[in-house]
């Protein structure tokens, strides 16, 4: 369920990009002169959060409920979360800080609270580096 989960995120980011494609210098005008994020301009487009829509398309796509509610999970501003859930955070945040990410603005999507536990951060750097 996990790795279904990680799976959505990609379908979700060619979602949003269909979304913006041919409104592109609407968004770019909106990000420079409002100061929106794409997130805030895709909430007022469509009614929906990022992740949102990766919860909708995990559905379509006859997911497990399980996996819906790790989605739905990783939008919840608690710190405390399950270890499941702290590493799908630190895995969007670990890929969204890639330069090709910060450059296209898709790191825009995400806003998410990050857990406190330094354990739970340091083991998942560690599974990250022994994986590079």
């Amino acid at each position: 369920e996990l790795n279904q989960a990680i799976s959505i995120i990609p379908a979700s980011l060619i979602v949003c990009e269909m979304l913006f494609r041919d409104i592109k210098d609407t968004i770019m005008l909106l990000k420079e002169k409002k100061d929106l994020s794409y997130e805030e301009i895709l909430y007022k487009m469509t009614g929906k959060r990022f992740l949102d829509i990766a919860s909708f398309i995990a559905q379509k796509w006859d997911f497990s409920q399980n996996t819906i509610n790790l989605i739905k999970e990783i939008d919840k501003k608690d710190e405390d979360c399950s270890l499941d859930i702290c590493f799908l955070k630190l895995l969007l945040v670990y890929e969204m800080s890639r330069p090709m990410m910060i450059k296209s603005g898709l790191s825009d999507l995400f806003d998410i609270t990050l857990p406190k536990d330094e354990y739970v951060v340091e083991k998942f750097y560690k599974i990250i580096q022994s994986e590079e």
